[in-house]
């Protein structure tokens, strides 16, 4: 990389790094009996860190994530009916996310914003709700529903310190479907699917309501 401001301008930078790790899972399980699955659950995820290549010296750390996690799956009414619960804890460690940020670079008057990697530690929580009950031979419904708290630990973006403040992820999202099948007397079938899917609003954090306050400066 070559920089064309500051301290390094005209300056060739070449900066490499190498992430290895290891992520185990642990799952338990115990059938109380032959239609009820109980379970709990403790996995780890890991993504490599990296460069920003529009900043000087920028580096973000590997993230990494502790997830657990414990719920039940049945199958109920002669195994018509199939209902799944489970509640959920995520822990992250330097998670990584984009930031819209104002260019320290200007055009005759003209800063424009660019896309960066942030980093920073937060936790969520929730749950999650699914059933499946066929109506019929020919007719199945679903739904699916889930609640989501996700919150940063600590987290600076956009020169602000948004600790405690919302991730941006929306708290509920659900689907309701239906399936139809029908087979006919000659091997051929007719079937039809509808859906419909409801996903909250997302919930704003102080530098997300400044990048919408300077993007709405530049229309």
């Amino acid at each position: 990389i070559i920089f064309d401001e500051g301290a390094l301008e005209g300056t060739r930078v070449t900066r490499d790094e190498s992430f290895d790790d290891v992520s185990p899972r642990f799952v338990i399980e115990y059938e109380p009996r032959e239609d009820l699955l109980v379970y709990a659950s403790a996995a780890r995820g890991y993504k490599a860190g990296g460069f920003n290549s529009t900043e000087i010296n920028s580096f973000f750390e590997p993230e990494n994530v502790w997830n657990y996690e414990a719920g039940f799956k049945s199958e109920l009414l002669g195994r018509r009916l199939r209902f799944n619960g489970s509640a959920f804890y995520f822990k992250y460690k330097n998670r990584q996310s984009i930031s819209l940020e104002d260019d320290n670079t200007c055009t005759e008057g003209l800063c424009l914003p660019t896309y960066v990697t942030r980093s920073g530690d937060s936790d969520a929580w929730g749950i999650d709700l699914e059933t499946q009950f066929r109506v019929s031979t020919d007719l199945t419904l679903s739904a699916i529903a889930s609640y989501l708290d996700s919150r940063w630990v600590t987290r600076i973006e956009r020169g602000i310190d948004i600790s405690g403040q919302p991730t941006g992820a929306p708290e509920l999202t659900a689907v309701l479907g239906a399936h139809y099948d029908h087979e006919l007397a000659n091997t051929s079938a007719i079937f039809a699917d509808a859906s419909y899917s409801y996903t909250g609003r997302g919930r704003l954090n102080d530098a997300t309501r400044d990048k919408y306050a300077s993007i709405s400066t530049l229309v």
